[in-house]
C-alpha cells in the first residue's frame, strides 16, 4: 500500500485526535501498517514473494476497509474499447451480476440509538517456509472485526486477530513443529477512536470508503465502470482483474448502500473478461457464484449470492502450477459478514 492509500487510513483511524499531533500520526501509520505487512520470516517473505508472482499481485491489503462498501451490449463494447482487448463478460456472467444487482432491496437495516454495524472480515494468505530441508506451504489466517456507530463522531472499534488456524497445503502442522517451524499467532492491538470532522472530511478510498467518498460515486453502471478504471489503472498487471479487486475493496467493508451495491453489480456486468468460474462456490460455509477474470497463472473470484445479492467474498486460485502448489489451489481468500447489533464490542 502507498502513502496516498495508507495515510487517509490512519488519519481515519485515529480520528479522535484533532489536532493529530506528527508524533500520533507516526505512531499510529505505524501500527497500521504493521497489521498490513506483518514481518514474516527471510525465507516467509519470499514465499509470500513467490505466491504473490505467481498469483500476479501482492496478497490484498484487506484490513484496511474496516476504518472507514438489461446489460446493454453497446456498454459491453464500449468497456471493451476503454480497456483495449479481453472479450466482453459472458452472458451468463452478466446475468448472474444483474440478476445479484435486481436481488438487492432498496432500503438497508436502520441502526437505532446505540447500535452499530458490525462487520467481521476473515482473511488467509499462502505461506511458505523452508525448515530442515522441507517446505512447508499454509493459509494463515485474521479475522478482522469493526463495530461502527450509526452516526460519524461516535466511538467505533477495530479488532484485528491473528488465529491458530491454518490451511496445509504442503506438509502438515507435526512435520512442521517438528523441524523448528513457529507457528504461534502474534498478538494485535484492538483500536478505538471516534470520527471527527477532519476524519468526516477525508475524501476516503476504494480500501477506506466514508461516507462522502460512498456519496460521491456514481450509481450509473457505465460512469461506475470508468472511475473504476480511472482509479485502478496502473495497479495490477491486468486491468480488468484490479477493477474486480477494486469493487471488492469496497464491498468487503460492509458500509456499501443498497442503491451502490446494485450500481457496482451492474458495473461489473459490462466487464471485460468476466465469466462464471462455480455456480456454487463454498466460502466459509457460505455458497454463491464466484465471478472471475482471469490473467495468466490465476484467477480472480468475487462470490455473490445471486437469490439475496449480498457479497460473500473473494478468493485468488492457481489456474497453472505453481512450485509445489497445483492449479486450482486457493492461494487467497477474504469473506465477510455484516450485522446490526446493540453495543459496542457486541457479536450477533
Amino acid at each position: 500500500m502507498g502513502d496516498d492509500e495508507l495515510d487517509p487510513v490512519v488519519r481515519a483511524v485515529r480520528a479522535d485526535v484533532a489536532p493529530m499531533t506528527e508524533e500520533d500520526f507516526a505512531a499510529t501509520r505505524a501500527k497500521v501498517l504493521a497489521l498490513a505487512t506483518r514481518p514474516r520470516t527471510a525465507d516467509q517473505s519470499a514465499g509470500q514473494a513467490a505466491v504473490g508472482q505467481a498469483a500476479g499481485r501482492s496478497p490484498r491489503r484487506w484490513w484496511g476497509v474496516a476504518a472507514g462498501f438489461g446489460v446493454l451490449a453497446a456498454a459491453g463494447v464500449l468497456a471493451q474499447a476503454v480497456l483495449g482487448g479481453p472479450a466482453p463478460a459472458t452472458a451468463e456472467a452478466a446475468r448472474a451480476m444483474t440478476g445479484a444487482a435486481d436481488a438487492i432491496t432498496t432500503s438497508d437495516p436502520v441502526l437505532g440509538p446505540g447500535q452499530y454495524r458490525y462487520t467481521v472480515t476473515r482473511g488467509r494468505s499462502a505461506v511458505l517456509r523452508d525448515a530442515g530441508g522441507t517446505r512447508f506451504r499454509w493459509l494463515d489466517e485474521e479475522v478482522l472485526e469493526s463495530w461502527v456507530p450509526a452516526v460519524e463522531g461516535e466511538e467505533y472499534l477495530v479488532r484485528p486477530q491473528e488465529t491458530d488456524r491454518r490451511d496445509w497445503l504442503v506438509g502438515t502442522e507435526e512435520q512442521a513443529r517438528a523441524a523448528g517451524v513457529r507457528l504461534e499467532p502474534t498478538p494485535q492491538a484492538e483500536v478505538r477512536g471516534r470520527c471527527d470532522r477532519t476524519c468526516r472530511e477525508e475524501p476516503g478510498t476504494w480500501q477506506a470508503p466514508n461516507e462522502k467518498f460512498l456519496t460521491g460515486l456514481p450509481r450509473e453502471p457505465e460512469q461506475l465502470l470508468r472511475r473504476l478504471l480511472d482509479d485502478s489503472r496502473g495497479r495490477g498487471s491486468s486491468e480488468s482483474q484490479e477493477v474486480l479487486v477494486y469493487a471488492a475493496d469496497l464491498l468487503r467493508s460492509g458500509r456499501v448502500p443498497a442503491d451502490l451495491r446494485a450500481a457496482l453489480f451492474r458495473a461489473l456486468a459490462l466487464l471485460p473478461g468476466l465469466e462464471v468460474a462455480d455456480r456454487s462456490a463454498n466460502l466459509d460455509g457460505r455458497k454463491g457464484v464466484a465471478l472471475a477474470v482471469t490473467d495468466g497463472e490465476a484467477r480472480q473470484e468475487v462470490l455473490v449470492d445471486p437469490a439475496t445479492g449480498e457479497f460473500i467474498g473473494e478468493r485468488r486460485v492457481l489456474t497453472e502450477p505453481d512450485d509445489s502448489l497445483p492449479a486450482g489451489t486457493v492461494v487467497w481468500s477474504s469473506s465477510v459478514e455484516t450485522a446490526v447489533v446493540d453495543g459496542l464490542g457486541a457479536r450477533p
